[in-house]
């Protein structure tokens, strides 16, 4: 028990070396290695098991702690999970259609995954397989690689250079979907420790995309009435 006491004592060291480390995805990834480390070691005298416990739980709880505070919202780790967790049960709810309709919907949803930004290491692997295995199962014939692949060949066939009112409508368009995606994200959160600032951040971009619609909005009627008097 000695040995397995004096592993563990090594792991705490190693904890609170990294605790106050603003390498946040580096030192995310060390420290759920570290507890990985810690279950697996044997038992260790019951009056020192609870002690030991708790001093190396305070060094990681102080870390996970100071990066919640400063993530940025593509950084919401905890909430970027809930997130695709969310989609996965939106995937298995979907109900087939046409061919065509059940593409288009694949399609998204595929879209919608990438957009989402990362989850907790220790999680990454299972919601994928979630992810992998809803989507196998309602669209087996989807194949991202090649979903993508066609979109790209599409792209360039029909690019040609925009009007100023087709650009402007794109970025009106953009901002809608923007709005969309901004609300969305308070939502997932809403359920996440220390969630306040992600929230304020969100709802101010929802408030300067809302400004910016409207702003569009008149550069759009202005190009609409200078095309009606030619």
């Amino acid at each position: 028990m000695n040995e397995n006491m004096e592993k563990k004592i090594s792991l705490i060291e190693q904890a609170e070396a990294l605790k106050d480390s603003k390498e946040w995805k580096k030192t995310t990834e060390a420290l759920i290695a570290l507890q990985k480390q810690w279950k697996e070691i044997g038992a260790v005298p019951r009056k020192k098991s609870e002690m030991l416990w708790k001093r190396f739980r305070a060094a990681c709880d102080a870390f996970f702690d100071e990066r919640d505070k400063n993530a940025k919202p593509e950084n919401d780790y905890y909430g970027n999970l809930k997130a695709k967790k969310a989609l996965i049960e939106e995937i298995n709810a979907y109900e087939s259609k046409d061919a065509a309709a059940d593409q288009a919907a694949a399609q998204e949803f595929n879209e919608k995954w990438r957009a989402i930004g990362f989850v907790p290491y220790k999680e990454k692997e299972n919601i994928q397989k979630a992810y992998s295995e809803a989507m196998q199962a309602k669209f087996p014939d989807f194949s991202p690689r090649a979903a993508r692949a066609a979109g790209n060949r599409n792209a360039g066939a029909s690019r040609r250079p925009l009007s100023e009112k087709d650009r402007l409508v794109q970025q009106y368009n953009k901002l809608q979907q923007d709005i969309v995606t901004y609300e969305n994200n308070i939502g997932f959160f809403s359920a996440s420790k220390n969630s306040a600032p992600l929230i304020q951040q969100m709802q101010e971009r929802i408030e300067a995309a809302k400004q910016e619609l409207k702003d569009l909005e008149d550069k759009i009627r202005k190009v609409e009435e200078s095309e009606e008097e030619k």
